[in-house]
């Protein structure tokens, strides 16, 4: 039967209807989303080998979660694991930690706010099973906000400031150190980068690879960082599946005014400017342009935020986003030398040294 696993104890025989792939599903006290998640899981035309819960909560609620689904995943035989991550608080450690008890050949890591469409791991499967050279693999999210009229400013915006945007057939890493991302999409694309909330790989690339810890908690751009690095490893190895759908619901409802996200959004891409880019000439120029983007782009989320009247008047956010350009590049040589301590400091995080 499925069971509640702390230290990672031996596999359990599974059904020959399912594949080889761990489904990790990291999170921070996000039982609402979670049983979503968990619900189109066990919905799926093939099942996974097991599921991975890697909880960095405070609080025991997502344990108490996991435990109420053990017998659901027990009549489907697929193993469902909860792992409490012991150390350092954030998306990279935690993923970090599940790849040691992970035994699939594939590994899926997906955001607790995703909701797998049912024949999403059967398609998954089958695009490795079809390209062998594959490394890693993404399915295909739906965002509902591609239809509403803001969408096009938004997208324009970021074409603009070379941030986020939907492109026509493209999903490309920019210097600004954020990616452009598919509008429509009908067939197996190569790609230089995978989405976090469900980017699988060969389990044999973690070998080579591990998730940058220096990156802490929400991490923004982790998923960026580490499947870019391979891309530059293993060109055209990276692939987006069309027909491996999923919703992502933290892209139609993103935090606004989270002073943590906000200042993470300049610290790390600076850091990841630095980490993954030669700084040219115009490298340089695309990320300072895009800097002044990022404050624009959090003046008007403030700006739509109070005509909408989801909050009292006011501009929190983006004297956030100045502190944060403020920030990055006062500490821009610790930043180049890939020294985030004075970061870590900044938001009260516990330092290495408190986590051996």
């Amino acid at each position: 039967m499925s069971r509640l696993d702390d230290a990672g104890s031996e596999p359990q025989p599974t059904s020959p209807n399912q594949s080889s792939i761990s489904v990790v599903i990291p999170t921070y006290e996000g039982v609402d989303n979670l049983v979503h998640a968990l619900e189109s899981i066990l919905s799926q035309t093939k099942p996974p080998g097991e599921v991975i819960v890697v909880d960095d909560s405070e609080t025991r609620a997502v344990e108490e979660l996991v435990t109420a689904w053990l017998d659901a995943f027990s009549r489907e035989q697929v193993p469902l694991v909860y792992l409490r991550n012991p150390g350092l608080r954030g998306l990279p450690a935690s993923r970090n930690f599940a790849l040691a008890r992970a035994r699939g050949e594939i590994v899926l890591f997906v955001d607790d706010d995703v909701v797998l469409d049912t024949a999403y791991l059967e398609e998954l499967w089958q695009t490795y099973q079809s390209n062998q050279f594959a490394v890693g693999v993404q399915g295909y999210w739906v965002s509902h906000n591609k239809a509403r009229p803001s969408s096009f400013f938004q997208n324009s915006f970021g074409r603009i400031f070379f941030l986020w945007h939907y492109s026509r057939d493209s999903c490309e890493v920019l210097p600004s150190a954020s990616a452009t991302y598919p509008r429509t999409l009908a067939y197996v694309m190569s790609c230089q980068w995978l989405s976090g909330c469900n980017m699988s790989f060969r389990k044999s690339i973690f070998s080579e690879f591990q998730f940058d810890e220096k990156l802490r908690n929400y991490a923004c751009g982790e998923d960026i960082d580490f499947s870019y690095r391979i891309f530059n490893r293993y060109p055209g190895c990276l692939l987006t599946s069309p027909r491996a759908r999923l919703t992502h619901k933290a892209a139609q409802a993103n935090a606004i005014g989270d002073r943590s996200i906000i200042l993470m959004r300049f610290v790390y891409s600076r850091y990841l400017f630095h980490k993954l880019f030669i700084p040219s000439l115009g490298n340089r120029l695309v990320f300072s342009w895009s800097t002044t983007g990022r404050v624009l782009e959090q003046l008007v989320r403030d700006i739509v935020a109070n005509l909408q009247g989801r909050r009292g008047f006011g501009l929190s956010g983006f004297k956030f986003a100045l502190d944060g350009a403020r920030l990055s590049r006062r500490y821009s040589k610790q930043i180049k030398t890939k020294d985030l301590s004075f970061f870590d400091a900044i938001l009260a995080l516990p330092t290495t040294e408190e986590h051996p």
